[in-house]
C-alpha cells in the first residue's frame, strides 16, 4: 500500500525534530551521522515537492525521491550560500535551523494546499460531476508545468550557487622535516671547533660530521590561488645565521616564484656561531606578491658547545 504524501510528510517532520534534540543532546554520535544524511539530501527537497505536489494523485516514488535529493542540494546550497553573507556564516546550528523551518514552512503550506484541494474538489463532485474529468486535466497539465518549471528554476539556482561560490581559502603550505624526510630528528646540538661545525647531534642521539648542507629539509607549497616569490631567513637567537644551500653560502635564500599549487622542497643547512643551550632557531618565510607582503615562521631549539 503506498503512502500518502501527506503521511510521509509528517514522518519527515518528525525525524527532522528528533534530529535536532540528538544534536543538541548527543553531540557526536552514528545516530546523528544516519540521520543527518537524508536531513540534507532528502527532507528539504520532500518538503517543497510536497508543497508544490501535494494534490498530484498519482505518484511515482522513484520520480519522488529523485526530484526530493535534487531539490535538496539546490535548497541546502542556497540557504548555505545566504547564511556564509550573515553573521552566522556556515556553522552547523545556524543551517541546521534555517533547514528546519524551511521544511515546516513547506509542510504548512502543504497541507493548507491540500485541505483546499480536497475542499474544490468535494464541491465539484457533488455539484457538476462532468467537470470531474476536466479539472482533474487541468490539474494534470498544471503538475507538468509546474515540474518542469521547478527543475529549470533549482538547477539555475544550483549553477548560481557554484558560480558564486567563494575561493577556496589561501594559505601558504610551510614545514620542516629531518635530513631523512621524516618529521622528526631535528638537530639538537651543534659542537664547534676552531669556529667551525665539527658535527651535528640529533635528537634521536644520531651523530653526523659530513653532509652539513643536509642537515634538514625545508618544504613550501603555494596555495595563494596566484604565484608569489618567497624567501628564507634563518634566525638563532633573533640575528640572522648563514644558510649553506646548494653549495653556496648566504644570508637569505631566495626562491624562485612558485605558481599556485607548486612545491618547493630542499635540503640546507645553517651554521651557528653562539655558544650555549636553547637556542630558539627561527624560520622565516616571506611572501610578495608585488602588492603585499607577509611572513610565516617555525622554529626548534638547539644547544651549542665548543669540542672539548
Amino acid at each position: 500500500m503506498k503512502l500518502k504524501k501527506s503521511y510521509i510528510l509528517y514522518i519527515v517532520n518528525v525525524i527532522s525534530i528528533l534530529l535536532i534534540i540528538v544534536i543538541l543532546s548527543v553531540p557526536s554520535s552514528i545516530f546523528r551521522i544516519i540521520l543527518g544524511i537524508p536531513f540534507l539530501l532528502f527532507f528539504p527537497g520532500y518538503a517543497l515537492y510536497a508543497a508544490l505536489f501535494i494534490n498530484q494523485k498519482k505518484t511515482d516514488y522513484l520520480e519522488m525521491i529523485a526530484i526530493s535529493i535534487g531539490m535538496s542540494i539546490a535548497v541546502t546550497a542556497l540557504i548555505g550560500l545566504v547564511l556564509n553573507y550573515t553573521a552566522w556564516g556556515i556553522e552547523m546550528l545556524p543551517q541546521l535551523l534555517t533547514l528546519e523551518g524551511f521544511i515546516i514552512i513547506m509542510s504548512v503550506i502543504a497541507r493548507i494546499r491540500e485541505s483546499r484541494y480536497i475542499y474544490q474538489w468535494q464541491l465539484i463532485t457533488v455539484s457538476d460531476p462532468e467537470k470531474h474529468s476536466e479539472f482533474k486535466s487541468k490539474i494534470g497539465t498544471i503538475f507538468s508545468v509546474t515540474l518542469c518549471l521547478s527543475i529549470v528554476f533549482f538547477i539555475s539556482i544550483l549553477g548560481f550557487t557554484v558560480a558564486s561560490s567563494k575561493t577556496g581559502e589561501t594559505y601558504t603550505e610551510f614545514y620542516l622535516l629531518g635530513s631523512d624526510g621524516q618529521a622528526e630528528k631535528y638537530p639538537f646540538e651543534f659542537v664547534l671547533n676552531n669556529s667551525q661545525i665539527d658535527r651535528i647531534i640529533y635528537s634521536d642521539g644520531a651523530v653526523v660530521s659530513q653532509q652539513i648542507k643536509d642537515t634538514l629539509i625545508i618544504g613550501i607549497v603555494n596555495h595563494e590561488q596566484k604565484t608569489l616569490d618567497y624567501s628564507l631567513t634563518i634566525l638563532v637567537n633573533g640575528e640572522p645565521v648563514k644558510i649553506i644551500y646548494e653549495n653556496d653560502i648566504s644570508e637569505s635564500i631566495k626562491v624562485l616564484a612558485l605558481e599556485n599549487e607548486e612545491k618547493w622542497e630542499q635540503k640546507l643547512g645553517f651554521i651557528p656561531t653562539a655558544v650555549g643551550n636553547n637556542q630558539k632557531v627561527e624560520f622565516l618565510l616571506t611572501a610578495d606578491n608585488g602588492e603585499t607582503e607577509f611572513v610565516n615562521s617555525l622554529h626548534f631549539w638547539i644547544n651549542v658547545r665548543i669540542e672539548e
